[in-house]
């Protein structure tokens, strides 16, 4: 997980950024010739926020998600049992995984209950969202072809996306406090 938000910082630094093109244009040689530059410092202690959250919550709850699914999900008809895994994980997982993130995370940051339901309010449904749109096509894959003991792997590996976008949104609003 850590290893998303390192990513995703990287990215949010190069989107801040100018376009290269107004780089080379007339603001640069108004500062002496040098064009601006935002240079990227590394936020450790959000990586670490984002790390210490898949070690005590999202990697546990994922792995023992998939084995209460497969005993959940007893249905012989190979289509049927992927229907009722990908409802399943739509309706009961996603909403508690999401809201876990964020509730770990804030308390991480060490805010109150306040900015956890501020950010609830304002963060999950998007995200939930954008999960529904994410996850049913990796876990058609997942559920349908990757061997049961190989499905947390599997996870965990397309979680490298799906997490840099959790990271990103929670950030993105204390960003724009900080401006």
């Amino acid at each position: 997980m850590s290893v998303s938000d390192a990513i995703t910082q990287r990215v949010e630094t190069k989107l801040s950024q100018p376009d290269s093109k107004k780089k080379d244009d007339d603001s640069g040689k108004a500062m002496g010739g040098k064009t601006s530059r935002s240079i990227f410092v590394h936020n450790w202690l959000r990586t670490s926020h984002v790390a210490i959250t898949g070690m005590v919550y999202s990697g546990p709850i994922t792995h023992y998600w998939y084995q209460i699914l497969e005993c959940i999900v007893t249905v012989e008809n190979r289509v049927l049992g992927l229907a009722c895994r990908l409802l399943f994980d739509s309706i009961i997982f996603s909403p508690v995984t999401i809201t876990g993130y964020f509730t770990v995370r804030t308390f991480l940051e060490r805010k109150g209950l306040v900015a956890l339901r501020d950010k609830l309010q304002t963060k999950l449904k998007p995200a939930l969202f954008a999960a529904w749109s994410f996850w049913p096509p990796v876990n058609i894959f997942n559920f349908s072809l990757v061997p049961l003991q190989f499905r947390v792997l599997y996870s965990n590996i397309m979680a490298l996306v799906w997490t840099g976008y959790l990271s990103f949104v929670n950030q993105k609003k204390e960003s724009k406090r900080s401006d």
